[in-house]
C-alpha cells in the first residue's frame, strides 16, 4: 500500500496527530502534510450544502394568463410566511380574531324588527310635515320619543279635514323591551278655516306585546267610530277608517225611530209656531248648523215650562243624525233650558231625557222622551 493509501485508511483523530505532530525529519514534515490535505478534504466533504435564497421573480408579463399568475403567487407565499416576522404574524392573527369576533357580535346582536322600519323610511308618505307638529304635540304632552312620529295612515274627513294614524316608540333610551312601548295616536283635524289638529286618541302597548299581536282598537265618538290598526307584520298596511255610527240621512234616521221622530214637522212645511221659533234662536245658534226635523213642540207644563224636540247634524262631520230634546222655563229672556242630544240609535233604544225622578228635588225640570213618542215634562223648581 502507498503512503498515500495508507494515511487515507487512517482515522480522523490518527491524520490530526500526524498533520499537527511533531516532525523532526524531512519525511515526517511530507507524511504531516499530505495527513492535513486528506483531513482538510474530509472536513469539506462532510459540511452542509448551503442553498443561496432564489432571486426576484421578474414583472408578470401582463399577456400572461390569470393561471399563471395565481400559481406563481401560490409558489411565493410559503416563502413570504416563512419570512415574516413574528410581530407581522401576530398582528394578522389579532387583526383576523376581531374580523370573526366582528361577524359573530353582528350576528348575535338585535336586529331592529321590521315592524318599525316604518321610522327608517324615506317614503313621502309616512314624513308628510304634520308628523313634526304631531311629534311636538307629543313630547309636550310629556311622551318621552324613541323614534320620529310618523303618520302609517290618514282618511278624508266629509267636512274637508282629515283624519291621522300616527306611529311613535316610547321611553327611555337604554331601557329593556318590555318598558319600551309602540305607540299610535289619533289626530283629527276638521274642514274649518284655520282649524288646529287635536288628539282623539292613544294607545300604546309593550314592544313584545306590539310584535307578538300588533295594535288594533275602536275610538267611539258621538255618532262616530274611528276604526284603527297598526299590524306587526310589515306586509300588512296600516289601516284607519272613520264611519257613523248609525243613521245619517232624515229618511234613515225615520227607518230606524219613525214613531218618535214622525211627529215631527218636516222643515219644509209651514214655519214653527212664533214662541217655539223666538226660543230655538237661544237654544241652537245658526252656528250649531241646521235643524233637519223640527222643531216641535212636544209638551208643556202650564205656564212655566215648554219640551221641544228636533233632528240635527251630529256634532262630528260625517256623524250620525242627533235627536234632541230641549226643556225651556217660560218667562222674560228664558233664563233656563236644559238641553240633551244622543245619537238617533241610542234614542231608538232608549230615548232622552234627565236621569233625575220628578221627586227628586234637584235641578230645574224632569223630562223624557221616550222611543215610542210619549213625552213627560216636570218643572222641579218654582
Amino acid at each position: 500500500m502507498s503512503d498515500t493509501g495508507e494515511l487515507e485508511a487512517l482515522d480522523d483523530a490518527a491524520l490530526a496527530r500526524l498533520a499537527y505532530g511533531r516532525a523532526d525529519s524531512e519525511n515526517d514534515r511530507m507524511r504531516a502534510e499530505r495527513a492535513a490535505r486528506i483531513l482538510t478534504a474530509r472536513k469539506q466533504a462532510a459540511a452542509p450544502t448551503f442553498v443561496s435564497a432564489p432571486a426576484p421573480s421578474p414583472e408578470p408579463d401582463p399577456a400572461m394568463p390569470d393561471a399563471a399568475t395565481s400559481e406563481a403567487a401560490d409558489h411565493e407565499l410559503p416563502v413570504a410566511r416563512d419570512r415574516a416576522p413574528r410581530w407581522v404574524l401576530v398582528t394578522a392573527a389579532v387583526a383576523a380574531a376581531a374580523l370573526v369576533g366582528g361577524a359573530l357580535v353582528g350576528q348575535l346582536a338585535p336586529a331592529t324588527p321590521a315592524a318599525f322600519g316604518v321610522f327608517a323610511s324615506t317614503d313621502a308618505t309616512h314624513t308628510d310635515f304634520h308628523a313634526a307638529a304631531y311629534a311636538d304635540q307629543l313630547a309636550s304632552a310629556g311622551e318621552q320619543l324613541l323614534s320620529e312620529a310618523r303618520i302609517i295612515a290618514q282618511e278624508e274627513l266629509p267636512d274637508g279635514g282629515r283624519v291621522d294614524l300616527v306611529a311613535y316608540r316610547s321611553g327611555r333610551e337604554g331601557d329593556p323591551a318590555e318598558r319600551r312601548s309602540a305607540c299610535v295616536a289619533v289626530f283629527g283635524t276638521l274642514g274649518d278655516e284655520g282649524a288646529a289638529p287635536r288628539r282623539w286618541e292613544r294607545t300604546c302597548t309593550s314592544e313584545p306585546d306590539f310584535l307578538a299581536a300588533g295594535i288594533e282598537a275602536t275610538l267611539s265618538l258621538t255618532g262616530v267610530e274611528v276604526r284603527y290598526a297598526w299590524p306587526a307584520d310589515p306586509a300588512v298596511t296600516p289601516s284607519i277608517e272613520y264611519a257613523p255610527t248609525g243613521p245619517t240621512s232624515v229618511a234613515e234616521s225615520l227607518d230606524l225611530a219613525g214613531d218618535a221622530l214622525g211627529t215631527l214637522r218636516p222643515q219644509n212645511e209651514a214655519e214653527p209656531p212664533p214662541l217655539v221659533a223666538s226660543i230655538m234662536t237661544a237654544v241652537r245658534p245658526e252656528n250649531r248648523g241646521a235643524v233637519l226635523l223640527g222643531p216641535t213642540e212636544l209638551a208643556r207644563e202650564g205656564d212655566e215650562a215648554i219640551l221641544i224636540g228636533y233632528l240635527a247634524p251630529g256634532s262630528l262631520p260625517g256623524a250620525e243624525l242627533t235627536v234632541c230634546a230641549a226643556a225651556v222655563r217660560l218667562g222674560v229672556a228664558w233664563g233656563e233650558i236644559d238641553e240633551r242630544c244622543v245619537p238617533v240609535s241610542d234614542f231608538a233604544e232608549s230615548g232622552l231625557g234627565t236621569e233625575q225622578s220628578p221627586n227628586a228635588g234637584v235641578g230645574v225640570f224632569s223630562y223624557r222622551w221616550e222611543p215610542t213618542g210619549d213625552t213627560s215634562l216636570t218643572v222641579l223648581r218654582p
